[in-house]
Parts: structure tokens; sequence; C-alpha cells
């Protein structure tokens, strides 16, 4: 699973245990009969192996690590096929994608601590190119690794010791590059989470060059060679370093499927990822482990669904693509969009099991829904998790950090697992070498209810004839994306709540649907039953369509890679340069500051020097327009130009300067500018409305004629 600095302060996930409105009438008949049966076939035992199984796997003997184009995700790769083959999947395949490849096959130092002794030092990898044979080397700390920190310093061929925190403040994207500026030979960099562990190592995807290399610390060694830096009385000390992390261009990952054939083409598909970092018990073997319990407590109990079930396994998650912003979820995105492009439009829906990680007493965990599918999914779980000693949190914003969100771009709604209350996770697990049973604990009753709980999505998608998509919710999410101080045009107003009515008619019509199909198979009304089914193979292929076309239409990223609507990301633009403006006008260079902090890339411009900023401004312009990853023409007018404004004014707080005539005029010259392109995006979504507004008038209404 992927997460940035936002989504980890800015998940705000509404804790619901209720029933909503169904999308295709009762779910009961699913607690019973095959769906019993499946449950009571449910080996935890079997999943637990899994797990052993896949953590085994690493290319280095001291941290582990299975990463994309590795030979430990190749050995992933091929023990999962053996387990799909022994539970009796069909149609088993593993697809080669192209990637970009790292194989981390170990770092490490040795120095003489302030005791006299030779300590060595086990060292992490992120996806960087360093390599290094019993080097003698200087080791400086530099602090938080910014632009003020270099000051005075040379650092040309030596190591930076660094602190960073990429819950709170920077990727290691920033400090990396800076180091490379300065002449570094890599950053050792100890990742600060909520929770101090002093022995724990932790990496992050790079989102960063190749040639810009960095390598994780303890903290717990990081302040032994810091004493030791102190106790010699200069500014460094020496080591002697040992590295093999490579990344090459030209490399192949796997990804493994297997299915259980149904009665129809239209298929449901399950997806995990076999790749990780360090051993990764829970990030993501734990999920495989899911997804292959489901799949042989289905085999083993007799189920034969009416739709295709497949069950996808992806490599390339964690990371895929050298010096990329959007450089994790690959395998999977290439597996939707160029190994298997015509999987989309048979596409049902899915289900990924990335997420719900079940550490020791933990009782809370999360459903994350297309907008679309949120009705369908709570009523189909709640009675079942109010009878349950968990609890679940609810999100429905289409997510980027895992490989739902390519699937979902290509036009299958998803439902994903995810943390719920993930603060005991991402303190002393996430991405971590203490990603393991063994450092926080395992939660069986909640490993064996998540699965009963997504297996039972599963069933109750098959049960149904139509899509059960409810897209009212979207146009809703639409409407409460507006701020009435920027965007004040009634006509869009009233075009999203004419949408948003027409929606709710073909959400009837597919209940309609749903509920005559239950009937017909519940009277063994052979004739009925076939009549709803071809109506509903038609619809379902409608409805591809539609959401294809709202995905298009209305999902956009802005340069956090977080979803939003065309018009938001120029929206906070402009609320923040408005909050600036006044706070500047009243001398306060610190609030204006903190506004502008919401914006991506201002944080960092205050920090970092201008070459290491622009680096990634010019690079993410590039790629959205050039590049060949998921996010790819999605960030649309996403350069704010506030980065040298920031620049600018940070300067003036450093100096004490509080004149910001210039700064003010430079931020209104800015807002001016971002008020045109709200206009143009007002009237672009404008005509996004009439169109998906025909769409599900048309689809609403088939019988309607029209000319």
């Amino acid at each position: 699973m992927k997460k940035h600095r936002r989504i980890l302060i800015l998940f705000l996930a509404l804790v619901l245990i209720v029933s909503m409105s169904a999308c295709n009438g009762k779910n009961e008949s699913n607690e019973a009969g095959p769906y019993k049966d499946f449950v009571e076939a449910i080996d935890t035992d079997y999943g637990m192996s899994v797990i052993e199984g896949i953590s085994a796997f690493g290319d280095d003997p001291a941290t582990g690590n299975r990463s994309a184009g590795s030979p430990a995700q190749d050995d992933t790769a091929s023990f999962i096929k053996d387990q799909m083959e022994e539970i009796g999947l069909q149609n088993i395949t593993v697809d080669e994608v192209d990637t970009n490849g790292w194989v981390f096959k170990g770092a490490n130092l040795t120095f003489t601590n302030t005791s006299g002794e030779e300590q060595e030092v086990t060292l992490g990898g992120y996806a960087t190119q360093i390599k290094a044979d019993n080097e003698k080397i200087d080791v400086v700390y530099l602090g938080e690794g910014t632009a003020a920190d270099y000051e005075g310093v040379d650092v040309t061929g030596k190591l930076v010791l660094i602190d960073v925190d990429q819950i709170n403040e920077w990727w290691i994207t920033y400090p990396a590059f800076q180091a490379k500026v300065k002449g570094a030979k890599a950053v050792l960099a100890w990742s600060i989470m909520e929770e101090e562990n002093g022995e724990r190592l932790g990496s992050q995807d790079i989102c960063g060059p190749a040639d810009a290399p960095a390598l994780a610390i303890s903290q717990d060694d990081s302040g032994a060679l810091q004493e030791a830096i102190k106790a010699g009385g200069g500014d460094s000390v020496e080591v002697i370093f040992n590295a093999d992390s490579e990344v090459t261009k030209d490399a192949k990952t796997q990804n493994v499927w297997g299915e259980i054939p149904g009665k129809t083409d239209e298929v449901i598909y399950m997806l995990a990822h076999m790749d990780g970092y360090y051993h990764s018990q829970f990030d993501d073997a734990q999920g495989v482990s899911q997804v292959l319990m489901i799949a042989k407590a289905m085999v083993d109990s007799g189920y034969e669904p009416d739709k295709t079930i497949r069950f996808v396994t992806h490599g390339a998650e964690e990371w895929g693509f050298t010096d990329y912003e959007a450089d994790w979820a690959i395998g999977s995105w290439k597996q939707i969009t160029e190994v298997h492009p015509e999987w989309p439009e048979k596409g049902f829906a899915l289900v990924n099991m990335d997420g719900c990680y079940c550490l020791e007493d933990n009782v809370q965990y999360g459903v994350e829904t297309s907008n679309e599918l949120t009705a369908f999914v709570q009523d189909a779980l709640s009675e079942k998790i109010e009878k349950s000693d968990f609890e679940i949190a609810w999100s429905e914003t289409p997510n980027t950090w895992r490989e739902d969100f390519g699937y979902s771009l290509m036009g299958i709604p998803a439902v994903a697992t995810t943390d719920g209350d993930s603060e005991k996770y991402d303190a002393y697990s996430y991405h971590q070498d203490t990603d393991s049973i063994a450092a926080v604990g395992f939660n069986n009753d909640a490993y064996q209810f998540i699965t009963e709980l997504f297996g039972k999505v599963i069933f109750d998608f098959d049960a149904v004839a139509v899509r059960p998509m409810d897209f009212t919710a979207r146009f809703d999410a639409f409407a409460e994306s507006l701020n009435d101080s920027v965007i004040t045009d009634e006509e869009l107003i009233d075009l999203i709540e004419d949408n948003a009515d027409k929606a709710k008619q073909l959400t009837e019509r597919i209940n309609d649907l749903n509920e005559q199909y239950a009937k017909a198979l519940e009277d063994e009304d052979a004739d009925t039953t076939a009549s709803i089914k071809e109506e509903a193979t038609e619809l379902n292929s409608e409805l591809y369509d539609a959401f294809l076309e709202v995905q298009q239409e209305y999902l956009r990223l802005n340069w956090w890679m977080e979803s939003i609507f065309p018009h938001e990301a120029v929206q906070e633009n402009i609320l923040a340069a408005r909050s600036a403006v006044a706070s500047l006008q009243d001398g306060d260079g610190e609030a204006a500051l903190e506004s502008l902090y919401e914006i991506p890339f201002c944080y960092e411009a205050s920090v970092f020097d201008r070459e290491t900023c622009e680096n990634f401004v010019n690079r993410l312009v590039k790629e959205v327009v050039d590049g060949n990853s998921w996010n790819k023409g999605l960030v649309e007018k996403g350069d704010s130009g506030l980065e040298k404004v920031v620049s600018d004014i940070f300067a003036k707080v450093e100096s004490g300067n509080s004149d910001y005539a210039e700064e003010i005029d430079a931020l209104n010259d800015i807002i001016s500018k971002q008020e045109g392109y709200i206009d143009d995006f007002v009237k672009s979504e404008k005509a996004s409305l009439e169109l998906t507004g025909v769409t599900m008038m048309v689809l609403a209404n088939p019988d309607m004629t029209w000319g």
C-alpha cells in the first residue's frame, strides 16, 4: 500500500455502521446456503502458511525486500502460482509486464563508536542506485537535510545523515535530491514515525531519480553515529561502507492470476499485491493470503458462481518506475491497460485486499468504495458488521494509493480494504522491518472476520444481475466540492442537481431489475430469469460505458495525487492565495506561509533550494503529459505558480523583513490567473454535465422514444 503525507494527515473516514437503501433489494439470501458453506470452509491455518511463505522471500539476507524485477519477486510469483494450482483455480496465468526493476542485496557500514568498539550498522533500501565495496567514506550529520542545513558544509563524496518526517513534512524525494545537488554520495535517512522504535528501519517509494541515492538507518544507529561525530570534535566520522542497490530501466515483473469460471463472461475481480518492503507480512502478504483463502474456500465449498471470479496478485505495486511521481501501482496499471485491455468491459466489480491489517487488539477496520457502490456495499455488510465485535470506517473518495485505482479508472468500480484505525500500524509497521507478526502481534478473530466480510461482498455481487451502481453519490460529492466564495455559477449547480435526479431514476431501474431477478430465482422461474439476464447484460455494458464516462469527465488529480473534481485544485489555490494576501496585508508572513503550505509543493519550496524544487515541478508537468503511468492527463493546471512566492516570503520571515508589497502583487496576479482557470473549468464541467445528464436519462428510460 502506498501512502503520502497528505493522505496520512487528511484521511477523514466517518465511522458508520448503518443500513442504507439497497441497490438490489434484500441481501439476506446470501447469509445462508452457499455463503454459509463458504464461511465454514475458510481455512485460516492455510492463510497463515501463505503469509509465512511469501514473507520468507527477500533479495537481502539481512532485511528482505521483494521489489519489481527482482529475484525475490520472481520467487514470490512462482510460489503464488503453485498455491493457485494446489487450491484448484483454473486458467492460471503468469503475465509478465514491462517495468523498471530494483534489486536490493543489502547495505551496511561499520565505524568506531564512543565506547571504542567497532559497530556494524544494517541499512535498509530505497529504489535508487548505489554500489560500494568496503569503501572508506565520511558521514556528516545535517539535521533534516534542507538547503539551510548545507550552508558552510562541504559534503562532496560524503554520506549525509538526516532525519526525515514523511508523515508531517516532506517525502524522502527532496532531501535525497538536495544531497545530489550538493555532491553527496547518498543520504542515510532515519524515517520519523509517530512512535519511536529505536532499532527499526523504514523505507518508502522514492518518487525520484535513481541517481539521488538514499538508504534507511535506524534511530539508534543514527544516534550512535551522531555521538561519534561529536566525540571526534569535527563534523564527520569515517566509516567502512558497503552497498548493493541496483535500478534498471528494462525489467519484467509478474502478475499472477487464476479464476473460478462462471456461467457468464462477466467477471468479479479480487486483487492483492505480492511485492513488499522488507519482509512485510501485513502489506500485502496478508492480503494475498486472504485472496487465496477466499478462492480456496469457494472451491472447497463447491461454490458455482454465476459470474467468473478472477483472483489477481500484482507485482510492482510499491514501486515500479524510476524518477516518477506516480511510481507505484505500476504492475496493475500495465495489466489492465497493456496486457489485458479487454478486461474492463466485462468487469462487473472488484474487491482489493490491500489493507485491514489484522494487528493484535485492533478492532476498527476500513472499507472504501467507488462512490457508485457505497449504498450497495453498506447494505450488504451492515448486518454482519452490527453482529460483530468490530467497527468499520467508510470512505468513498477514489484513492490512488492502491492498485484498484487503475482498474477503476478503466471502468471497473471498486471496493477495497483500508486501514480504519491505522495508528498502530503506521507507527510500528508501515514499510518497516517491523511489518511482522512477531513485532506487533496478530488478531486471528479479525483475520477470520475480514475474510468473511469481503467474501460476502463477492457473493453479493454474484447474486445480482445488474451492476449495483448509484451515480447519485458522485453528483452529490460534486455539489459538496464547490466553494461558493469561488464558484457561484447557478447553471452549474442546477445541472449537478439535474444529473443527480436522473441518476436516481437510473438507480431505481437497477434496483427494480435486481429485485425482479431475485424473485425469479426464488420462484425458479427460468423464463423470467433468462429474460431479465438478457436485459441486464445489455444494461451492464451500458453501465460500463457510463462509469467510464463519469470517470473521464469528473476524475482528476492534484499534485499530491489525490482524487479531485476538475475545478478543485485551482479552487484550493485561490482560497489559499486569498488567505495569504490577507495575512501579508497584516504583516504576518508566517500565517501566509501556513495558508500556502496547503498547496502541493509549496512547503518544500520554502526549505529546499530552487534547483531541487524546480526539478520536481518540471518533471511532473512533463510526466502528466508524456508519461505512461496512471496519472497521465489527470493533472490539469496543477502548477499553481506559488513556489517562488513561498520561497520569497519564507526568506523575508527568516530575515525579519515585513515589507510584503511585492509578494502581495505577485499573489494577486496569481489569483487573477487562477480565477481565469476557474471560468474555463466551470464551462468545461457544464459541458460534461450536459453529456452525462443525457447518459443518465437514456439509461433510466430505455423505452422512451428519442428523436
